[in-house]
């Protein structure tokens, strides 16, 4: 199969240090436009402009018989919100699904 391509010719003529000078520049090139990159991401990031979140949280199980899931609800949900209201001027509301209302048992991880 390789058979049917026609050999490319060669030029091994080469001016002395001529790939280093190339291997120079392209290095010059990618730390440049990394360095542009990394200050274009640093000065573009700015904190939550919102004041209020809202966030869900699920769980398939329902809250009752499960005491992972009803930490959830009496212990994580009202502890964030608290602790968000005392310590931010930001309010957090959660919304709230157990049992399959958002997702059923065999639908979350």
């Amino acid at each position: 199969m390789l058979a049917n391509f026609p050999a490319l010719p060669v030029n091994n003529k080469k001016a002395k240090g001529e790939d280093s000078v190339k291997i120079k520049s392209t290095v010059q090139k990618t730390v440049l436009t990394a360095a542009i990159l990394t200050t274009g991401m640093a000065l573009s990031q700015t904190t939550a402009l919102a004041d209020n979140f809202n966030l869900r949280i699920a769980a398939g199980h329902p809250a009752a018989p499960l005491a992972q899931v009803n930490q959830l609800q009496k212990t994580l949900v009202p502890n964030v919100t608290r602790c968000v209201a005392a310590e931010t001027e930001h309010t957090v509301r959660f919304i709230e699904g157990y049992g399959g209302t958002i997702a059923n048992l065999f639908e979350v991880l």
